[in-house]
């Protein structure tokens, strides 16, 4: 099984928040996915290519659709 890249969750929850109407959906996403993978936010910014673990993903996920 091939994991999402930090790259492809942020843009997955810019998505989903922005369709919610939710302000500043980039920033929320990249919030919610370094809370949920334990990255720094600068880590998500630094190396979007880095692939997040299915566990913290599924987490993100869950939290996105419990914001949006």
């Amino acid at each position: 099984m091939r994991l999402a890249t930090v790259a492809n969750l942020i843009e997955e929850g810019v998505r989903r928040l922005d369709a919610a109407g939710v302000e500043r959906a980039r920033f929320e996403s990249r919030l919610l996915l370094a809370k949920a993978s334990g990255f720094g936010v600068e880590a998500l910014i630094g190396r979007p290519e880095q692939p997040v673990e299915e566990a913290a993903a599924e987490r993100f996920r869950a939290w996105l659709a419990r914001r949006a």
